[in-house]
């Protein structure tokens, strides 16, 4: 299975660490060496000025009367772990009583890594948070519950953001009960498992008393509930008043409900403040961008960068060599400065083929360790556990596997994901999709998740757009999506060998149909409708007919079929033209689904063979079940030839009555040999003036001769 990057626990913070060393250096202090192990390899501080790391004591001491001096640190990243040597100090009985208690194994406290480039400096960052909520509807800023009651400031001076959260009035005392509660506080501490806040606040007393720090004692009190769920916060001790100290239990963790609690002592314990503090100054910083619960249409600067067709292919272009690689991103910053680093690479260990529909036990163990092998497997994962909250986008080398659908239509992962960007349709089937993978695309399109083709053989940046009241689409670019939806779509049919001699004649008809469009007011056909030109995508005839869409500033569709044919060399097998814009592809064996949804209003037959065959029969068989209502079909050529194709057939079907009551479907065909006979066939059908449909006959020869 791929490494999880995003499973990891937060990088500002270690895990909880344990005494293993103590001793008394007076009643009221002691030093003590703790034990920090497992730290992930992501925690910050691996990186960052040793002196923009602190040791943040448990609350429980905190609350109790028991403060912490970092001495020393010590950390090795090669082992994972780290020696961080302290002092603890007493400010009350009860904290003296605790402190006596204290022995190895009592867990303490952990580090966290004040990395300057996480602090937020701009009060705009936390007002995007207030009023949102999560997808169960909690809040994820609330900072005070009486609105407004907390002071915003841009503190420029020291490029930060502060906020001075209004405190209850009051303290807070302990009842005559604690002491006995303390043996079982260490007790719960040898384990790092138990929370004692709340039973701390059953022996909490409120006095309504001034909030200053009473002698040889702390002074402890409260603010009123607040959440914060997407950042970490801080007292800003260098703003608290003249001679208060907080205690190191100093950061707020994101939590649902964060802490309210706050633990005083004097400066200097001789003399402690007269004034009466009445607000907690807090600072901020950013948790990875992932968990930050950001909303993609609050990212204006990253939507922006994504339609910069450079930009997404350079990030795409940071992918290592690997097969299967991923990566998920949901800032600006992320997609200007990726590197190889930042990507999963998939874990692909397949022997031989996976079963359609695995039956044994083995197979289902095959398919589930291939799922698992892939690279967007523990993105995906991630989103559905929680790990990934914000709004983004994923890059991958590859379209997904279709095997991960599942996934990737659970409804955290399509609250998550918003863009699917890739390079390759499929790793062993290159520029083809099958058609799992169109069924893929048709539900990213009914999630709202934009998927986008970064195609390097065209270059160009594709997204995929579904055919308006049609289960089809196509990757079009960006700026003709609208036309497509909104395209009257011409079909060029023909053989994938040179005829030249057509072009004038087709280049003049479409030229014919732009001026035509000025002058017809027809639902499939007027001024404000554009016209798009389909074809196989292929050589020939395809190829003409997609360079002349070019020419003429029309949409140019390609539909390519992976046609690589066992008894062709190299030379002879079909490959995608290059004057394809909008394109949608499909691997051999779908070659009749990828003719149905071709979705043509107007196709045109020129000379061909087996494939033209199998197209025309297709395009008779949706005008006789009735697929498209009935429109003109043009066969281009002289009549000679389209009498040898179909008259024959035609005639066969009458004689033996197989297609009575569909007779009249050979009015839909008109046999032309240039364009002009072509545009006045178009040209009658727009103004209702062409016999065309059941209500008239059809023609002994199987199509009409204009």
């Amino acid at each position: 299975m791929p490494k999880n990057q995003y499973a990891s626990p937060y990088d500002l913070i270690t895990p909880d660490g344990k005494i293993i060393k103590i001793n008394k250096i007076s009643e009221n202090a002691s030093k003590a060496e703790v034990y920090i192990e497992n730290i992930h390899e992501d925690f910050v501080g691996l990186s960052i000025d040793s002196q923009d790391i602190t040791f943040n004591i448990k609350s429980t001491f905190a609350q109790l009367g028991i403060n912490s001096q970092l001495e020393h640190l010590e950390i090795c990243e090669k082992l994972s772990h780290a020696k961080v040597f302290i002092t603890l100090f007493s400010f009350n009985d009860i904290g003296t009583n605790l402190l006596a208690l204290l022995t190895p194994g009592v867990y303490v406290g952990k580090l966290f890594a004040k990395d300057p480039r996480r602090i937020i400096r701009s009060s705009d960052y936390l007002a995007r948070l207030f009023g949102k909520s999560d997808h169960n509807g909690n809040p994820l800023l609330v900072l005070s519950e009486e609105y407004g009651a907390e002071e915003i400031m841009n503190d420029e001076k020291n490029g930060r953001v502060l906020v001075k959260i209004p405190l209850k009035k009051g303290q807070f005392v302990y009842d005559e009960y604690i002491k006995g509660f303390l043996p079982t506080v260490v007790k719960g501490l040898y384990e790092n498992k138990p929370s004692f806040r709340k039973f701390l606040y059953l022996h909490q007393k409120h006095l309504d008393q001034p909030r200053v720090i009473p002698k040889d004692n702390f002074l402890l009190v409260k603010t009123m509930k607040m959440s914060i769920r997407t950042l970490f916060s801080c007292v800003a001790h260098d703003v608290l008043p003249a001679g208060y100290k907080h205690a190191s239990a100093d950061i707020l963790e994101p939590q649902m409900t964060s802490g309210d609690i706050f633990e005083f002592h004097a400066d200097d314990p001789n003399n402690p403040p007269k004034e009466e503090i009445t607000h907690i100054p807090l600072e901020f910083y950013s948790l990875e961008p992932f968990r930050e619960f950001f909303f993609f249409n609050d990212k204006e600067l990253l939507r922006e960068d994504l339609e910069k067709k450079e930009t997404v292919f350079n990030a795409l272009r940071t992918a290592p060599e690997e097969h299967n690689t991923s990566t998920f991103l949901v800032k600006k910053t992320q997609l200007e400065h990726l590197s190889t680093k930042n990507w999963i690479i998939g874990d692909l260990k397949l022997s031989g083929s996976l079963p359609d529909f695995p039956q044994t036990r083995d197979e289902k163990i095959k398919v589930k360790e291939y799922i698992q092998g892939q690279a967007e497997y523990p993105i995906l994962k991630s989103m559905q556990e929680g790990y990934i909250t914000s709004q983004g986008i994923l890059l991958s080398k590859f379209f997904p596997s279709n095997l991960l659908a599942s996934f990737f239509l659970n409804e955290h992962v399509t609250r998550c994901l918003k863009c699917i960007y890739f390079s390759k349709p499929s790793n062993n089937h290159g520029n083809y999709f099958s058609h799992d993978d169109r069924t893929l695309l048709r539900n990213f399109a009914k999630h709202n998740i934009d998927v986008f083709w970064a195609d390097d053989d065209c270059d160009l940046l594709l997204k995929y757009a579904p055919r308006q009241d049609m289960d089809t689409g196509l990757f079009v670019p960006v700026d003709k999506i609208n036309d497509y939806k909104n395209a009257s779509i011409f079909g060029v049919y023909g053989s994938r060998f040179d005829i030249s001699s057509y072009e004038d004649e087709l280049r003049n008809l479409f030229t014919g149909l732009i001026e035509m469009k000025t002058k017809v007011d027809h639902d499939l056909f007027y001024k404000d409708k554009k016209i798009a030109i389909a074809t196989g995508g292929g050589p020939g005839i395809m190829s003409m007919g997609n360079r002349i869409a070019s020419e003429l500033d029309l949409l140019s569709i390609g539909h390519a079929v992976d046609f690589k044919k066992p008894h062709e060399n190299e030379e002879g097998n079909e490959t995608m033209n290059h004057y394809i814009q909008a394109k949608m592809t499909y691997r051999l064996e779908q070659v009749i689904i990828r003719q149905s949804e071709f979705g043509l209003d107007f196709p045109i037959f020129f000379e061909g063979g087996i494939g033209t065959d199998f197209e025309f029969a297709l395009e008779l068989l949706r005008t006789q079940v009735g697929s498209r209502k009935p429109a003109p079909i043009l066969l281009f050529g002289s009549a000679k030839y389209w009498r040898a194709k179909i008259t024959s057939n035609h005639n066969i079907n009458l004689e033996a009555g197989t297609i009575k009551g569909s007779e009249w479907i050979s009015n839909n065909f008109y046999c032309v040999q240039n364009h002009k006979q072509a545009l006045s066939v178009y040209y009658k059908f727009f103004t209702g003036s062409l016999p065309i449909g059941k209500e008239f006959k059809g023609s002994s020869d199987g199509f009409m001769i204009n």
